[in-house]
């Protein structure tokens, strides 16, 4: 049914279903646009834009609510990038409502619906390829941080073509396009493709500008560095300077170490020859007398000699502890003031609590009783939080800045399962899902959920709901794929349901409506001689339960 008459529509409003859970299908109309009214004209251009704010269209309001839930869906995916969001809704807006939409979408085929109309099942939608090229550079680079991947993987499914992208976005599937559309590379004379000024995430418009981490083309480049033998070096002879310094420095450091130690030796022997020399007694190797080759020692020869009855008698006039500080001093001349003081101070020390030793004990047992009593506020640490980081540091104080206004980081649950390996001369693993064990493992899943602790709370109390209170669990696992429900899946369609899943997560959401890609959920997934992952062989799967935290 091609139309080349401008101005005109080849479909409007809605014709029912393929199904009863399916998507809403284009009736099609072979007629001129229609003037909305206020509350469809306030809807569109707060879905589409200020291009739709006058003129007729080619949509009902049914359509663009349609059409806003969609872009809902996918809004958490391109929102980060303005220049893809915005092309996106220009690309399906143009699409559904544009008032030129006969001069670009041709029909080529209907159906019945589940309401016995005849709705569009396959058209032709012709778009020109500097649009499409534009829209696909716009989105290639878009990073989602849920998947710590590619937003195109997830609406592209992994299109490294414009090609690629249109052929994902237009294949009918149960979430996505519920009719086909195909891209034809050629346009019939007839038809004029679309050919919309797309939008680029390097524009410096703010409807199109995007960050450099989603936009690689406006990241800042850094001056080249030259490789570390690309320029002109610095030599001495054959070697480099900094070898040269450096070998100049270990021998002035050789030199300087021999030379002190030469010098050092010099000065002692000559000190040792100016020394007098004076053969002692027999009787000054007796070891009360020995004076161990003090300096001096010639001069206190006649001293030693002397009858030591009467040093003796000479001590008992001196007074108490006279033979205990006196000898050092009779026998050594040259004292130092320090060592001197220190010898005075404790002999005075330790006469006192020799002579008074009650009081010692009562001292020393007031000052240890004094010094225990900061027991009294002592505290063990056990948050290595305040034990590692100064309450000072930066880094901290952001950190409880987070936690006060936005609540603390969530925790996570993990389980991990997989089937026990079976033994032939060594261990195999075997695959781990099959449809016993998924009927098996969702009861497992339905159990967890109707837990309830001695306090009454359920798991729907402590998950992480980042929609919030009312929203819905964040909930990693293959069960997801399946709206947790197995009820219109069988032993047959099981398989190809879960591997369709993994392969284009985004038609698969979960209930907190972010795409659980495979790497998740699954582990140990083989691959087959193509190099094409085999998800329904895995030989593991895990489920991970994200919890909200406390401050306590």
């Amino acid at each position: 049914m091609p139309k080349n008459d401008d101005g005109r529509c080849v479909m409007r409003d809605t014709c029912g279903s393929k199904g009863f859970f399916g998507k809403s299908l284009p009736c099609p109309y072979d007629g001129s646009p229609v003037e909305p009214d206020d509350s469809a004209r306030a809807l569109l251009v707060q879905t589409c834009g200020s291009e739709f704010a006058k003129g007729p269209v080619c949509c009902t309001k049914e359509q663009v609510q349609t059409l806003r839930d969609n872009f809902n869906q996918v809004e958490p995916l391109i929102s980060a990038c303005p220049a893809c969001r915005n092309n996106f809704r220009s690309f399906f807006c143009s699409f559904t409502c544009s008032p030129e939409q006969g001069s670009f979408v041709n029909i080529t085929s209907t159906q019945q619906s589940n309401t016995g109309q005849t709705a569009v099942k396959s058209v032709d939608f012709h778009v020109e390829q500097q649009f499409g090229e534009g829209f696909y550079n716009s989105c290639k680079d878009v990073q989602v941080g849920t998947t710590n991947g590619y937003a195109m993987e997830l609406i592209g499914g992994g299109a490294s073509t414009y090609h690629e992208f249109f052929k994902y976005l237009g294949d009918e599937k149960p979430i996505g396009s519920p009719f086909q559309i195909d891209f034809p590379e050629t346009t019939p004379p007839e038809l004029t493709p679309l050919n919309l000024a797309p939008r680029g995430c390097a524009d410096n418009d703010l409807a199109s500008r995007c960050t450099c981490v989603d936009c690689p083309s406006i990241c800042p480049s850094l001056p080249p560095v030259a490789a570390p033998n690309a320029g002109p070096t610095c030599h001495v002879g054959t070697v480099s300077c900094l070898t040269f310094v450096l070998l100049l420095g270990y021998a002035l450091a050789v030199l300087g170490f021999l030379s002190g130690y030469f010098i050092s030796t010099s000065i002692r022997k000559r000190r040792e020859r100016s020394y007098e020399r004076v053969a002692l007694s027999e009787d000054t190797a007796s070891p009360r007398l020995h004076t161990r080759g003090l300096v001096g020692q010639s001069s206190l020869a006649q001293y030693l000699d002397d009858d030591s009855l009467g040093t003796q008698s000479e001590s008992r006039n001196l007074g108490r502890g006279a033979t205990l500080l006196d000898p050092d001093e009779t026998l050594q001349p040259r004292q130092y003031p320090i060592n001197t003081f220190l010898r005075h101070g404790f002999y005075r020390l330790g006469l006192f609590a020799a002579t008074s030793p009650w009081l010692t004990f009562s001292g020393v047992f007031l000052l240890v009783g004094l010094l225990n009593i900061g027991w009294r506020k002592f505290e063990i640490e056990t948050d290595p939080v305040r034990l590692w980081v100064a309450p000072t540091s930066e880094s901290k104080l952001q950190k409880e800045f987070f936690d006060e206004n936005f609540g603390p980081f969530y925790r996570t649950e993990q389980i991990f399962v997989t089937s026990a390996p079976v033994f032939d001369n060594q261990a195999i693993n075997t695959p781990v899902l099959s449809w016993d064990r998924l009927k098996y493992w969702f009861k497992v899943e339905e159990d967890i959920r109707r837990l309830r602790s001695p306090s009454g709370y359920q798991l729907t109390d402590v998950c992480f709901k980042p929609a919030g209170p009312r929203g819905a669990c964040v909930v990693q696992s293959i069960a997801a794929w399946f709206g947790n429900e197995l009820e219109y899946y069988d032993e047959d369609t099981w398989a190809k349901h879960l591997d369709g899943c993994a392969r284009s997560p985004v038609e698969c959401l979960p209930d907190f409506q972010q795409p659980l890609a495979p790497q998740f959920v699954l582990g140990g997934v083989p691959s087959d001689e193509n190099g094409r992952q085999m998800f329904v062989d895995a030989e593991a799967f895990v489920v991970t339960y994200v919890v909200s935290d406390s401050l306590d």
